[in-house]
């Protein structure tokens, strides 16, 4: 399933870059979800040293339950002058989205290039494609990669298909399409095994 309805968002890095993502928000996500008839519930899970993290649960029209999917951690800013509670909530958001994203191995952008790009000049193209992975990209990478426990073949053609040695020498592009990639290879998983 790709959403492609989010909104568009503009970014201009310091050195004078510019690219632009587009932000899908958790309820473009609900009503993707909804029209397909998928249902599901998130719970916060605390972990022994404190931690959190976000667990999907994904059900039937019946209430019956399908599987149970372990999703990003809840990362929370520290701020020295700024609301903690508020950005609380934003950590949560986020993870709530992405761990939705991955349970349910939705894509929010166009594989197209030219959807991609659209009519961006060749710097900001450049920026685009060489911009390296972040840290919610690793986090969700190694989510998925700790539920699929892939062979170690599998692992090492990963690595010569998205171009990367560690997971930190990933550029953003190509985590974005791993997290699709690896999101299939989950999907189709939990379809094998019933």
């Amino acid at each position: 399933m790709v959403i492609k309805n989010g909104k568009e968002v503009k970014v201009k890095t310091k050195s004078g870059y510019e690219y632009k993502y587009t932000y899908t928000s958790l309820a473009d996500i609900q009503n993707a979800l909804d029209e397909k008839g998928q249902r599901y519930y998130q719970e916060v899970m605390t972990r022994d040293n404190g931690s959190q993290y976000i667990k999907t649960i994904i059900y039937d029209t019946n209430n019956k339950i399908l599987r149970e999917c372990i999703g990003c951690d809840v990362f929370v800013a520290d701020v020295v002058n700024g609301n903690k509670m508020q950005m609380y909530g934003a950590g949560l958001s986020y993870a709530r989205r992405y761990s939705l994203l991955m349970a349910f191995g939705i894509s929010t952008t166009d594989d197209d290039n030219e959807n991609l790009y659209g009519d961006n000049d060749k710097k900001t193209k450049k920026a685009e494609t060489t911009q390296k992975v972040n840290s919610t990209q690793l986090e969700i990478i190694k989510n998925q990669l700790n539920q699929l426990n892939l062979p170690v073949e599998d692992k090492k053609k990963l690595m010569k298909d998205y171009n990367f040695t560690t997971l930190e020498s990933l550029t953003k592009d190509n985590a974005e399409k791993l997290i699709d990639h690896l999101g299939r290879i989950e999907k189709a998983q939990e379809v094998k095994n019933g």
